[in-house]
């Protein structure tokens, strides 16, 4: 040892020179293909060369367009990308990794944690609110007016099911009694809202069998942890009994066992000692109709599994992109919803799964009948409109009456109207006040060559009488002809034109 030392000392600094220059060369080696231990690993954005034009060129968007190509391009960006993420794990022994934006953290027996799942979980044991839970509620409810069953699944969390693996500055986590999944499953129980508990099952995995449900190197369940659950919602949903025949272990890792150990980005490949089992199932799943699958994250395995066992594989499958109005349209000709719910707690106030779960309790009760004012025929009782034209029917005086028939609503109906104004450079303004029983609902101000008014309605349903129907005024405050006007020999008062209606 003292040799050892003696050494260092007389020769530090040729060392210190030697160092630099293996540091210096080792990315010249791999952007001279000599070797290429592991893939750049994520998506890679490439920019196009920009075309130098003198305008672009003087006003210097050429160069900061060139100096994008140049970066994205250099053909030693990614081997200098892999070298930093290298030095800096060495740097700090691995205990924060510095791929995947500095968001990974290594713990015990190399498992990878995340730790955006650290965050998401609130150490005060604050699980969610109750007017969301009620949500939930009320989405099953709906839907299953319209026989569409809705079944929440409620996906595990690898920092929970692992805390004796956590890196010790996380002791909040060890021996943690905030039991999340099971609150959120007795609140729906109690809700009458059907729900299986992955958390549960996963935990009685490590338990009692041979495999685990997550993987060392991946961020969600592993085919196994979701073909269990698959296998056990189904049977606690009284929806089908499949049975495992056997486990692969022959196969490599699916993107979600190896994930954030391939999004790291390293030089040295991390290492992968351990089995990646895959569930073979024999029966089938014999429900009909359409199936849909939502949520964040944790859903494709799940959709996996079920599309392979469902004869009819009729599945809709909507993730982590945000639901639209023509994706709840489609998902309301489904039969069943499963909701796998995955961000437990998550803190987050802009959470996507609450906001699809908006977008189906917008559309789950949507009449969705569209009346178009052009039509001959009206299905609702009218006065005070003129006979239609090719794009519909004008009011003609101070007055428009529509008598409705809805149908009852716990959160009211929505009418929204399309409409334009009588109103032009010898008439620039028309202000509409929109009433029942003499109450005003809203105040239309029309103005020429500017933006038309939000015509859009939302009638409270204690407004609505017990068989339905409901009385809609529009009080006109000045119609004129285009008699008075000068502009043709129309003598009607025209005041808004009606072009169609949609009942929600």
């Amino acid at each position: 040892m003292n040799n050892i030392c003696s050494f260092i000392l007389r020769y530090y600094r040729q060392l210190f020179i030697a160092c630099v220059i293996f540091l210096m060369v080792l990315p010249l080696g791999y952007m001279l293909g000599l070797q290429e231990t592991t893939k750049l690993v994520g998506k890679d954005i490439l920019t196009d060369l920009p075309s130098l034009q003198k305008k672009s060129f003087l006003k210097k968007d050429f160069q900061s367009d060139f100096e994008k190509w140049w970066n994205s391009h250099f053909f030693a960006r990614k081997i200098a990308l892999k070298l930093k993420n290298q030095l800096y794990d060495w740097a700090n022994f691995n205990l924060i990794h510095s791929g995947y934006n500095n968001n990974v953290i290594q713990g015990k027996n190399h498992y990878l944690f995340e730790k955006y799942y650290f965050k998401s979980l609130d150490p005060k044991c604050l699980s969610i609110p109750h007017h969301q839970l009620l949500k939930l509620k009320l989405l099953h409810e709906k839907l299953k007016r319209k026989d569409i069953n809705l079944y929440v699944i409620l996906a595990p969390s690898k920092v929970l099911t692992y805390q004796e693996l956590l890196p010790q500055r996380f002791t909040y986590f060890y021996n943690n009694d905030c039991h999340y999944h099971d609150k959120i499953e007795k609140n729906l129980n109690q809700m009458g809202v059907p729900v299986f508990n992955a958390q549960t099952l996963v935990n009685r995995i490590r338990e009692t069998e041979n495999y685990e449900p997550f993987s060392r190197t991946g961020t969600h369940w592993n085919f196994y942890g979701a073909g269990r659950t698959v296998q056990e919602s189904l049977r606690a949903f009284s929806l089908a009994d499949i049975k495992i025949k056997e486990i692969d272990t022959s196969l490599s890792p699916y993107w979600a066992e190896y994930d954030i150990a391939g999004l790291l980005n390293l030089l040295i490949s991390f290492p992968q000692n351990e089995t990646f089992p895959y569930p073979k199932f024999v029966s089938s799943v014999n429900f009909d109709g359409v199936t849909t699958i939502i949520g964040n994250y944790f859903t494709n395995e799940y959709k996996q599994i079920l599309k392979k066992k469902k004869k009819n594989n009729t599945i809709i499958h909507k993730e982590n992109p945000p639901l639209s109005d023509l994706d709840a349209k489609n998902i309301m000709r489904s039969k069943r919803i499963f909701l796998v719910y995955t961000d437990i707690p998550f803190v987050e106030t802009e959470d996507q799964l609450w906001k699809k779960i908006d977008v189906l309790l917008d559309n789950v009760n949507n009449v969705k009948e569209k009346i178009l004012f052009a039509n001959k025929t009206l299905p609702i009782e009218y006065r005070g409109l003129t006979a239609p034209g090719n794009w519909g029917r004008w009011s003609d005086g101070k007055k428009v009456i529509f008598n409705f028939n809805l149908e009852k609503s716990l959160n009211g109906i929505v009418l929204d109207f399309n409409v334009k104004a009588f109103v032009n450079n010898k008439h620039p303004s028309q202000v509409v006040y929109v009433k029942h029983n003499d109450k005003i609902l809203a105040e239309w101000n029309f103005h020429y060559k500017q933006p038309a008014p939000k015509t859009t309605l939302i009638i409270p349903s204690d407004l609505i009488s017990q068989n339905g129907s409901f009385q809609l005024e529009f009080d006109i405050q000045n119609p004129k002809s285009p008699y008075e006007l000068g502009l043709s020999e129309d003598k009607r008062q025209l005041g808004i034109g009606f072009v169609s209606l949609t009942i929600k």
